[in-house]
């Protein structure tokens, strides 16, 4: 694999690594009873069938940060650069308090690049590595959105259509899974695989939601062909907990905001 060290620094310079990359089924009960929830509970979801991406994942982001969580987002695929494949991964470990008072995340990438991001309400703070090379940036707050890996699910949600496979009673909550239907079509659904991919097979995405709206779980996986080799990609999302984790501000966050000089907002 190409260790690509123009892209690296120039990742460094721009301290860009805080967006999105681009088991069992449960069984559906046979009847429900007045009161129990259903599939159509969803946002988003009608008549068994997702009819609403935006609003789903407008609950999805709304509720998980009111409760605070810590996710896991994971992305394996084949690609291409400056002419020669590899494969390449990406992962992003998120732990958000509840309604965002302080969030912490890592985004990391086989490229040998790394990005920290501490924030709050008024301001968020990103160290980028890459070997001996360290670069911060002080700005304004990270948008939920990047929080809750809004924009990587929506590109596999928007590609094609999604059904109900099963409804399921965990605990206190109502989850239901909901599996794509058919094959996307790559020029008209950017980012559901990499860039001159071709000869797309293989394609499932399974979703896993609770009546909040909030994703759980989300696997995409699919094979294809880029410049005749044989390629793959996984893709997964899991939301690890929803018990209101709390975050501490690093002592490196802490120093970057000295030296930058900025002065906090009040609950800031």
């Amino acid at each position: 694999m190409p260790r690509a060290p123009a892209l690296v620094l120039a990742a460094l310079l721009v301290l860009s690594g805080c967006g999105a990359l681009g088991g069992s089924t449960p069984t559906a009960p046979p009847t429900s009873t007045p009161g129990t929830p259903t599939a159509d509970d969803v946002p988003g979801v009608s008549g068994g069938r997702l009819a609403d991406t935006g609003a789903l994942l407008s609950a999805h982001e709304a509720a998980l940060v009111g409760t605070g969580f810590e996710s896991d987002f994971r992305v394996n695929a084949t690609e291409r650069f400056r002419g020669e494949v590899y494969d390449a991964s990406r992962r992003q470990l998120t732990v958000v308090e509840p309604g965002g008072e302080e969030y912490v995340f890592r985004t990391t990438q086989s490229t040998g690049v790394r990005f920290d991001t501490w924030g709050n309400r008024s301001v968020s703070v990103t160290r980028g590595q890459a070997g001996e090379t360290t670069r911060y940036r002080v700005g304004r707050p990270t948008a939920p959105g990047v929080l809750t890996n809004r924009a990587s699910l929506r590109t596999f949600l928007r590609a094609t259509e999604f059904e109900t496979d099963g409804v399921e009673r965990r605990g206190n909550r109502t989850l239901v899974t909901l599996v794509s239907t058919g094959t996307p079509d790559t020029a008209s659904s950017p980012g559901v695989v990499p860039d001159n991919a071709t000869d797309l097979r293989n394609y499932e995405v399974r979703v896993v939601v609770d009546t909040s709206g909030r994703v759980h779980a989300f696997e995409a996986a699919a094979d294809y062909t880029i410049d005749d080799r044989a390629g793959s990609m996984a893709v997964a999302y899991e939301v690890v907990r929803l018990d209101r984790p709390a975050v501490e501000r690093p002592g490196w966050a802490a120093e970057a905001l000295d030296e930058s000089g900025w002065t906090p907002t009040p609950g800031g």
